[in-house]
């Protein structure tokens, strides 16, 4: 957040501040270790005069926020064709389809069927100037267009009444990743279709242990099981691997293999056959946690026969706020629920024959998230010295509801892979 609004702030960008990392790791890493509140990275980096407090005081979209977002009365009156690009890696991809699905539910049905929506195999940066790879995954010559031509030619077409862009021959474009393609749909729903659901079972599964990890399954459980994460709110990382970088992040398997007690995997049965899979997968657990709050973090992974890892999907859920809306309402310790984390990041691949899925939950805390102390106090002004540790236990087994969903495209929109000659 600071960041962003550092990189913005004044007549002129920021660029250099913006784009060394090591400032912004560096004055996280001086909050935690000296035990200092959140919205002390303000003095950490001399950065004064941002609107960042400000932000702080509304961490749910609350009035504040509904007073400089559209409505759904806004909507309603909205009359303009609309092109909206994101991307699978893109770290606003949150807010384009947000904003994206509320026009669909709330816009006249003349006007949102002139919203287009493209979703590329793209970083943040890709949405503008598109690369075939990013984070060490090459998604080949169809992910690579020149995007101003694609403005020039919507320009020309909603202004000047020129053609449609070639490129969107339907309202959805959707690559799909693994096959390196474009699909159309003339709804998001199709690309979004019936999921391949997958129960969690934690059988056999110990905390950090990626040899030790709980199962994927198509059937329900059989029996109860449960495994307990910890979570500390002053952890740090190592500080050498803070200050290195991983151009190929989207095949990064540190954290994974590091025995961290915050964290539980869980894997399915081989592949038997190519599964695309599209959407935003949808996770619920059954859990219980020792203090008032906590957050949880969810990665999902294709494990391809060979041993390495493609990045699919990741998400989040700060349990104060398990319930959706603005207010928070603070766990009973002790106390099982179960919790549905918000929609994970859309992804579309098609998983390879031999692939298995992997699941990652973790109670965290990153070093690019701000840190929860458990405690259920304010997070922008509450020290880190005030924080607790957090025992956050998961259940799996008949009752617990646990379970994965993934999307599936509609099949008429995926033509049969053509065998390789």
């Amino acid at each position: 957040m600071l960041r962003w609004l550092a990189y913005v702030h004044g007549r002129a960008l920021n660029s250099g501040l913006f784009s060394t990392t090591g400032i912004w790791t560096n004055a996280v890493w001086e909050q935690v270790a000296g035990g200092r509140s959140f919205q002390d990275l303000e003095p950490l980096t001399g950065i004064h005069g941002t609107v960042f407090r400000s932000w702080l005081e509304h961490p749910r979209e609350d009035a504040f926020w509904q007073a400089m977002t559209p409505r759904p009365e806004h909507y309603a009156k909205l009359d303009l064709p609309i092109l909206t690009i994101t991307g699978h890696h893109d770290a606003d991809q949150l807010g384009a389809l947000t904003y994206y699905e509320r026009h669909m539910a709330n816009g006249p049905k003349a006007v949102t069927a002139k919203h287009w929506l493209v979703i590329g195999p793209w970083d943040h940066l890709g949405t503008r100037l598109p690369k075939a790879e990013v984070g060490g995954i090459n998604s080949g010559p169809a992910a690579v267009m020149n995007m101003e031509d694609l403005h020039k030619a919507w320009y020309d077409h909603t202004l000047k009444g020129g053609p449609r862009p070639e490129f969107l021959k339907d309202r959805v474009a959707c690559f799909i990743m693994g096959r390196n393609t474009w699909i159309y749909a003339s709804d998001l729903k199709q690309i979004e279709g019936a999921p391949l659901r997958f129960e969690l079972d934690l059988t056999g599964a110990e905390p950090g242990d990626v040899t030790r990890g709980g199962h994927l399954v198509t059937g329900t459980p059989k029996q109860r099981a449960m495994v307990r994460l910890l979570a500390d709110p002053k952890y740090l990382p190592p500080r050498e691997e803070t200050e290195q970088e991983y151009p190929s992040y989207l095949k990064d398997q540190r954290e994974t293999l590091q025995n961290l007690p915050s964290q539980v995997m869980w894997h399915s049965s081989l592949f038997q056959e190519e599964t695309v899979l599209s959407g935003r997968p949808k996770l619920t657990l059954q859990l219980a946690c020792d203090q008032p709050d906590a957050d949880l973090f969810c990665e999902l992974q294709e494990l391809l026969p060979e041993g390495e890892v493609v990045v699919l999907s990741s998400g989040s859920v700060r349990l104060r706020y398990r319930n959706g809306g603005v207010s928070p309402v603070l766990m009973v310790p002790g106390t099982a629920e179960t919790v549905t984390f918000p929609a994970m990041s859309f992804f579309a691949r098609a998983i390879r024959k031999g692939s298995r899925l992997r699941l990652i939950v973790s109670a965290g805390p990153y070093l690019s998230s701000q840190r929860n102390t458990h405690t259920g106090g304010d997070l922008a002004s509450e020290p880190i010295s005030k924080g607790r540790i957090a025992h956050i236990t998961l259940f799996t087994g008949p009752g617990s509801q646990g379970m994965l969903d993934l999307p599936q495209p509609e099949k008429g929109l995926i033509k049969a892979q053509e065998p390789k000659k």
